[in-house]
């Protein structure tokens, strides 16, 4: 069922019963005070071991497409821009464990300290940081220093362009990136109509 160690022991089972990337659900109940919400007990030993698990990139892409594409189909600018943050953190995340597979974090404070590293290599995905800093003020503040529209279109070039000229796990061209929207979450016409506009 539902928050059971054993929806927690396999993949499948978990994939039944949580919208969640599996990995990333593992390494929060791995924390040692999240680990004692099931049963009031530490179950840490009983969970299977997180380096022996491959992330899994698409999953993860596209669960940040997914919140973009509800921030573009929202017309309540607090809810969207909610739903923005939350593509910019799990794409942070994203980047984190694709430069570093054994980034073991998922809190934010994490991310931005690694991510800040990254880009001093990385140069390509610098504009990250900018993206992060709009996603946290949204977070604490519910502000946004620019033009939300503006900042959520150039974030949606930014991953558009890594995907294109293959900066991420898989390089597209634009009629493969098409074909990969349509495999997730219905579709994500929004995105599509977007990708067709910059082209």
């Amino acid at each position: 069922g539902y928050n059971t160690i054993e929806m927690y022991k396999n993949k499948e089972t978990f994939k039944k019963w949580s919208g969640a990337n599996y990995k990333w659900a593992l390494m929060d109940i791995k924390y040692e005070e999240n680990s004692k919400l099931l049963y009031g007990e530490d179950i840490r030993d009983r969970l299977p071991d997180i380096d022996k698990i491959k992330f899994d990139y698409d999953d993860i892409l596209a669960r940040v497409l997914y919140h973009i594409e509800k921030s573009l189909k929202e017309k309540d600018e607090k809810i969207s821009r909610s739903k923005f943050s939350k593509a910019v953190f799990k794409f942070s995340y994203y980047l984190c464990v694709f430069f570093d597979e054994s980034f073991p974090y998922t809190s934010i404070i994490k991310i931005i300290s690694k991510l800040k590293s990254v880009v001093q290599i990385v140069k390509n995905i610098q504009k990250i940081i900018i993206f992060l800093k709009e996603a946290v003020n949204i977070r604490a503040k519910g502000i946004i220093s620019e033009d939300f529209a503006q900042i959520r279109e150039a974030f949606i070039i930014f991953i558009f362009s890594l995907l294109i000229k293959g900066g991420l796990h898989k390089e597209f061209t634009t009629a493969e990136l098409n074909m990969y929207l349509v495999k997730f979450f219905g579709g994500f016409p929004l995105l599509k109509r977007f990708l067709k506009e910059l082209n």
